[in-house]
């Protein structure tokens, strides 16, 4: 137990404990939630960027639908009757709850990265895309660094004019030796 939610003034007893108990148990759950909500940041920036916004409030409404849903199945818990057979999900409780946001992130950040990818595709932003100008020139090598600078790495591509001047620092910079 970490040594910070001891301190909590969760109550005394066996109240506290068992408070504590869940809390841990939410935490730990909810931590699986953590890298798809990242993703999904990083996806949300994008399309933000490119001004599609429409795919991010459609993701955000209908996780929160999932995480609803969800929460309704995991924290309760369901008994299912179907044409004879029965099946059911026990209840989870609070460790239900977190399951459930934690579930509910994984889907929003593979709606926002599927929106990401058919954004880009329809498009054509490059994110995909191949970019030979720095592939097939060396990039990372030591040796593209030589005797004329950055300017080398690149030739003629979207990027530039075809003369290397393609940095927009206003450095003026042109291509090697």
């Amino acid at each position: 137990m970490p040594l910070a939610m001891m301190r909590l003034p969760v109550g005394g007893g066996e109240a506290g404990r068992e408070v504590m108990r869940q809390a841990v148990g939410f935490l730990g759950a909810l931590n699986w939630g953590t890298l798809p909500l990242f993703l999904y940041m990083t996806f949300r920036r994008y399309l933000q960027a490119f001004n599609h916004v429409r795919p991010i409030a459609a993701a955000v409404v209908s996780a929160n639908l999932v995480n609803a849903g969800l929460d309704w199945l995991l924290l309760f818990g369901h008994r299912f009757h179907v044409g004879g057979l029965s099946a059911g999900i026990p209840a989870y409780g609070v460790v239900g709850a977190a399951v459930s946001t934690a579930l509910a992130r994984v889907y929003l950040a593979a709606f926002v990265g599927a929106a990401v990818w058919w954004v880009d595709r329809r498009h054509g932003y490059g994110l995909r895309g191949r970019n030979e100008c720095w592939i097939g020139r060396g990039y990372g090598s030591w040796s593209a660094w030589g005797s004329g600078g950055r300017a080398d790495l690149c030739g003629d591509c979207d990027l530039c004019d075809g003369d290397g001047a393609d940095w927009g620092d206003g450095s003026g910079a042109t291509g090697g030796a």
